[in-house]
């Protein structure tokens, strides 16, 4: 294999060491375990986890996760794939999505996957793979891309809407809910948004939409107030000033805490 030659001569290794790593190629694994490469090769355990060991010394591997790694050189290509295979099931949202469609001229340094289980953030060579677990009900509105599987243009969007601090703040959603609009399949932004279930979401993203000339929509409303932009706290003993302060909107039973104007 043209890559394990490459490797060969430019790291020290033996000639163990060479088959195993040629091996990896042959089986186009990005990620792989102890326990797939003794079903692969029918090595014994310990003479798998010495080589891991010895490669991992070399740093021609890389520890993702306990009893979990990858090619250290092939990080960057698919960082992507790496994310959605060592955190399973999950898909690709928030604003590494929208960065990936072209709806944010910004590049995030992390990598955000949602997921239905229970996973802590995960170290990679300087990325940061950060999980936020959602309702089973919430999991869908996901396709697959290449090897991996990412948010489908419109529910990127209702996972930003719902949790902007995951994708660069509000002013950041609200630019990127303006740049996407034309290329949305409006009803399945609509189906999506009520799927999700939330009508404080409801409530803001039929505000957004009809502040922006976009779309008017008919919902279930929260029966309390709530905030436009919901990373902008309010301190108790400042309430009756805040609402003083801060136009309501009646229709929406929203509390306009901030414009959607953008840069």
């Amino acid at each position: 294999m043209k890559k394990t030659k490459q490797r060969n001569s430019n790291y020290s290794i033996s000639k163990t060491e060479y088959l195993f790593l040629k091996k990896i190629e042959e089986e186009r694994l990005i990620i792989f375990t102890p326990k797939e490469i003794m079903h692969i090769l029918t090595w014994k355990s310990s003479k798998i986890h010495n080589i891991l060991q010895q490669l991992k010394n070399k740093k021609i591997i890389t520890n993702i996760k306990r009893n979990t790694y990858t090619i250290t050189e092939t990080i960057n290509e698919y960082l992507f794939q790496i994310a959605v295979e060592s955190i399973s099931p999950s898909y690709i949202s928030f604003w590494s999505a929208l960065s990936y469609y072209g709806f944010t001229t910004q590049q995030p340094n992390t990598i955000q996957v949602v997921t239905p289980k229970q996973y802590n953030t995960i170290d990679v060579n300087n990325h940061k793979i950060i999980p936020t677990k959602f309702k089973k009900e919430r999991f869908f509105g996901y396709q697959k891309i290449s090897h991996f599987t990412i948010a489908e243009k419109e529910k990127a969007i209702i996972d930003s809407l719902a949790y902007p601090e995951k994708a660069g703040g509000f002013k950041e959603v609200i630019k990127c809910l303006k740049n996407s609009w034309n290329e949305l399949d409006k009803k399945t932004f609509i189906d999506y948004l009520f799927k999700f279930k939330s009508t404080t979401l409801n409530a803001r993203v039929g505000y957004i939409l009809e502040e922006l000339n976009l779309k008017s929509i008919k919902t279930q409303l929260p029966s309390t107030y709530i905030k436009l932009n919901t990373e902008k706290s309010i301190h108790k003993k400042n309430v009756e000033n805040f609402l003083y302060k801060n136009k309501r909107n009646k229709k929406w039973h929203i509390i306009i805490n901030d414009n959607l104007k953008t840069e």
